[in-house]
Parts: structure tokens; sequence; C-alpha cells
């Protein structure tokens, strides 16, 4: 995915894996990732969102029709909407059901953008039909237009034969346990 990234991509690759190859270094880094900085992240963002709400206070529909000039002013709009039946606004079910529509549209439209985009981390391993040693070399130094996987053409020829003799080896297995 990242390989696809004009300029900066097989360098993302390297960045991210740890190497040309998936290995152990690119487990570690994944892991280091979601299990350190990814919640530190979230922590920090729903903390300025506290931080931001507390500070400047949420807003009600009343005054977002009306001009608010003091603390005063707000309670007492506060008050007025939460007494009032037609302006008063519930949590349940309006704000849950819109709320809840929002969040199926971008998991739906998640859903539709990977199911139609490319085809990302190929194993090569995989490959439908079986190819010759040279085939395979050919296919790793450079794959398919519609295969998002990087060209390995700088690749020493010792390494392309031990990578073509792996997936060699890997098609004699059964696919299926």
């Amino acid at each position: 995915m990242f390989y696809n990234i004009p300029v900066i991509g097989e360098w993302l690759v390297v960045l991210i894996q740890g190497g040309r190859e998936i290995g152990s270094l690119t487990l570690t880094r994944i892991y280091g990732l979601h299990a350190i900085v990814v919640p530190l992240i979230i922590f920090g963002l729903v903390g300025y969102h506290i931080y931001l709400v507390v500070h400047h206070g949420t807003t009600s529909p009343s005054e977002r029709k009306e001009e608010v000039h003091s603390a005063e002013e707000q309670r007492e709009l506060y008050q007025r909407d939460a007494e009032s039946t037609d302006r008063g606004e519930t949590f349940y079910p309006e704000t849950m059901g819109r709320s809840g529509l929002m969040a199926f549209a971008f998991v739906a439209l998640a859903v539709i953008l990977t199911k139609h985009g490319r085809q990302v981390a190929v194993d090569i391993a995989a490959i439908e039909r079986r190819m010759s040693k040279s085939e395979l070399a050919a296919y790793i130094r450079q794959p398919p237009a519609e295969i998002a996987m990087p060209a390995y053409a700088d690749l020493p020829e010792s390494d392309v034969e031990r990578l073509a003799d792996y997936v060699l080896a890997a098609q004699t297995f059964p696919r299926e346990f």
C-alpha cells in the first residue's frame, strides 16, 4: 500500500517493514505502533476534546439561533430548553439515530472503497498458476501493474533466485488443511 505513494513510497516500505521483506522487524514495529503510539494518540485526542468541552461548553440548538453574551444568559437558555417539550432534543433516539446512521455510512464507504480498490499485499507464494523459475524471477523483478507490491529490480540475482525457490517450494504444499 505504501509503495504506491509517489517518490517516497519505496522508502516508506523499507521504513515500516524494517527492510524489503516482511519479517520479525515488521512484527515488532507494527506491534509497537499499535500497543504504544496509537493509544497515546487516542488518549491525547480525547483529552483535547474534553478540554475544549470544559473550556467552551456545548452549544444547544437555541444558542445557534440566538446570540449569547454571558454565562448567565446561557444558563437561562439551557433552563428554558430543558423545560421545553418542543425545543428540547433527547439523546435517544434522535441524536443516537443520526450518529448511528453517520457511523454506518462511513463503514459502508470504507467497505465499498476496499472492495473496489487495487489488490494490496499480495502473497507471491499464493500465485494461482504454476510458473517456471525464470517466470517467477521476472514476476518478482517487475510484478503486474494491478498488483500493489514493490518491484525488486535492484535485488541481487542470488536473492531473486532464493525467493523464486521459496515460492516454488511453497506451491508444492497443499493450500487447504
